[in-house]
């Protein structure tokens, strides 16, 4: 019997355990993008300006260089030098030298963007027990390394 994901994507035919655990997850991960950009964007931000802002957040009052930045995103962001600017012109974000940090405009907004990502996550990975969790998280680490 062909798992869920074969239907999802309306394949017939068998495919090698590999591949379809690659399409699961690839599945997957679109899925959580969709939740965490969808609770940003009802506060204003995209995915990826959360996630500098993020990542500025716990690089503390000293900041960060766009490098660095670029270094610590989940995913490649080729447009990273505008949305910088972007968040400054808003600001959420200042430079301090070559770096950027978090004002505390972006702290609050930061905060209260994380309330709905908590939320909007605990909805879709409630479904899985801590133990289970801790066993996905596990198993993904054991893929990347």
């Amino acid at each position: 019997m062909a798992g869920k994901v074969l239907q999802e994507i309306r394949q017939n035919k068998p495919m090698a355990p590999a591949v379809e655990a690659m399409i699961n997850i690839q599945r997957t991960a679109s899925v959580l993008r969709d939740v965490v950009e969808s609770a940003t964007t009802t506060e204003g931000l995209r995915q990826v300006e959360y996630n500098v802002l993020r990542i500025l957040r716990g690089a503390g009052s000293d900041g960060l260089p766009l490098e660095e930045i670029r270094a610590r995103l989940i995913f490649d962001e080729p447009a990273l030098l505008g949305i910088t600017g972007l968040l400054a012109k808003r600001g959420l974000v200042d430079r301090a030298g070559q770096n950027r940090v978090i004002t505390p405009e972006g702290l609050a907004l930061l905060a209260a963007v994380e309330r709905s990502v908590d939320a909007a996550l605990e909805k879709r990975l409630g479904r899985l027990s801590p133990a289970e969790l801790t066993s996905l998280v596990e198993m993904l680490e054991r893929l990347r390394s």
